[in-house]
């Protein structure tokens, strides 16, 4: 079973951006602005069998 790591924070604080770097993808929309990031993000990070879940910013 693989590992799976959910990036989880504040709005606005870079979790689309770092799910990114780590799956070498874009697939995660970015912008300066909160609260884009409305539904989970699922991605595989490269050169590991772990599974990586970006989320919507918590308050």
């Amino acid at each position: 079973m693989p590992l799976v790591i959910a990036i989880v924070g504040r709005p606005n604080v870079g979790k689309s951006t770092l799910f990114n770097k780590l799956t070498q993808s874009s697939s995660a929309m970015v912008a300066p602005t909160s609260g884009l990031t409305r539904d989970r993000q699922y991605g595989k990070v490269i050169n590991s069998s772990a599974i990586l879940i970006d989320t919507g910013g918590l308050h």
